[in-house]
């Protein structure tokens, strides 16, 4: 990716299809801090719409404002609060939130077409419109393509409105001063959703570096710990620990390059089960691995670690010093009833107990760790 993408013929390059499809790339590889940043600066603008709103109703009723106005008012009003309950509820759910951010910018177009036309339609300047071509489009956090497209269309139903209702020389001011404000907004809104895209896009890939092991793939060490804290707060919590078994000799007898392939396809099988269940997996040492979860009983957790086991040994990946030939995986696992206190360390090391015991009888096999009632 080419920072200088925009820089180079400004005027033109972002309408061009290169563009067009790299700034379709980044949105596809941070859907979900775009959805949040949308919820973010669309639940704001919300809050911002109720208080307007409420403003202008009130002033309405107290100067005795036309009925018109007055019920345009209270229709914003309500309107507002429907969709900041609507962001709100956003955050703690999985529906697509772009429809909204489009409901809650057509709003506010038609609550500035409004102001711009039909409040005051012979001596009123489209100043808020004009301010709102600038502001929108560079909130509005969506592929430019869709976004331009949508102002264009504001852009020309206030210009028929305007020579349809205004007198012509306020119209031909209203005209020259929203075309070019909206021109503007759409260069300047597409320049700056490109750079707010780098920015999420370099983030996202710096916190992938901190936080994933590279080679499997898998949550790192760092991020087990931080995870761990997190979900002891919770009455229950589930470990597992896995390890490859005979693994240095794995190392020894077909060389680094066999064995970093033989990791990734372990990971591959728990990346598999992490797909299935509610499971998280992590890379503890070099042929070690850890499981958390939080949602299962002592049967269901039992099953999923055997599922797992047979997983790997399903790979069918030949060893020749390997249990019946091939490679595999020792397990242990416990489920801790988490207590004031307890560190992150002992719930830890109740599983990798399981996991030595799961090795001292013979490897390839799980074992559980049975705590005392």
């Amino acid at each position: 990716m080419k920072s200088c993408l925009i820089r180079k013929n400004a005027w033109f390059v972002i309408f061009s299809r290169d563009f067009l499809s790299k700034e379709k790339r980044l949105f596809d590889s941070n859907k979900e801090e775009i959805r949040n940043f949308n919820i973010d600066t669309f639940s704001f603008i919300s809050f911002l719409m109720l208080i307007i709103g409420l403003i202008l109703f009130a002033c309405s009723l107290f100067f005795s404002y036309k009925l018109a106005y007055t019920l345009f008012t209270a229709v914003f009003y309500a309107i507002a609060l429907i969709l900041a309950v609507l962001f709100k509820l956003a955050g703690s759910n999985s529906f697509s939130v772009l429809p909204l951010t489009y409901l809650a910018t057509a709003v506010i177009n038609g609550a500035t077409i409004f102001a711009s036309i039909f409040a005051n339609s012979e001596m009123h300047l489209a100043v808020s419109f004009t301010c709102m071509q600038i502001i929108m489009p560079i909130l509005l956090f969506d592929k430019s393509l869709r976004v331009n497209i949508y102002f264009i269309v504001v852009y020309i139903i206030h210009t028929v409105l305007i020579f349809l209702v205004k007198p012509s020389n306020v119209a031909s001011l209203d005209f020259m001063g929203t075309t070019v404000f909206s021109l503007a907004g759409l260069l300047l809104g597409t320049y700056l959703r490109y750079t707010r895209l780098l920015l999420i896009d370099k983030e996202r890939i710096l916190t992938f570096q901190r936080d994933t092991d590279v080679l499997s793939g898998l949550s790192n060490r760092r991020m087990l710990f931080i995870d761990i804290e997190k979900l002891m707060k919770l009455p229950v919590l589930s470990v597992i620990m896995f390890d490859i078994d005979h693994f240095r000799i794995f190392n020894d007898t077909y060389g680094h390059i066999a064995g970093e392939d033989c990791l990734r396809s372990v990971c591959d099988c728990f990346k598999e089960i992490e797909k299935e269940y509610h499971i998280k997996f992590y890379r503890y040492g070099v042929d070690e691995f850890t499981a958390l979860a939080t949602e299962y009983s002592l049967t269901e957790l039992a099953q999923i670690v055997e599922k797992t086991r047979l997983r790997v040994e399903n790979m069918n990946k030949f060893f020749m010093h390997g249990i019946n030939g091939h490679v595999t995986v020792s397990a242990g696992y416990a489920l801790i009833k988490t207590e004031p206190g307890m560190t992150a360390e002992t719930c830890l090391k109740y599983a990798d107990d399981a996991l030595y015991l799961a090795k001292e009888n013979g490897r390839n096999r799980t074992e559980a760790y049975v705590m005392e009632s």
